[in-house]
């Protein structure tokens, strides 16, 4: 079964770069948020199995977008991401990745 992952992030270059990462790993990218309401919005009504979340959006943190998603029926799973290596801190529970290891690291593990 394809898992499907929505993507949120501010930089439409990275978006770019991050569907083509996930459809050349065999996930299917349902959609693509350049900020967290869009984003929310996108993964209330999509109900992917899996999102990408830039952990500095322009509205509200990766962190704060990934607690709402947290509350829906459905959440996905979420792997935050940033061109920050530290973004979520050492004492959090939420899985990260940071940009420039996206293309390298195995995903199945997070997504």
């Amino acid at each position: 079964m394809t898992v499907r992952v929505a993507v949120v992030d501010d930089d439409a270059g990275f978006r770019r770069v991050a569907v083509l990462v996930l459809t050349a790993r065999g996930y299917e990218v349902i959609g693509e948020a350049s900020d967290a309401a869009a984003g929310y919005e996108l993964i209330a009504a999509a109900r992917p199995d899996a999102a990408l979340i830039d952990y500095h959006l322009p509205d509200e943190s990766g962190a704060e977008l990934c607690a709402r998603v947290r509350g829906l029926p459905h959440p996905p799973r979420v792997l935050l991401t940033s061109s920050d290596t530290a973004a979520p801190g050492p004492a959090s529970d939420i899985a990260f990745v940071a940009k420039e290891r996206l293309a390298s690291v195995d995903l199945h593990a997070y997504l």
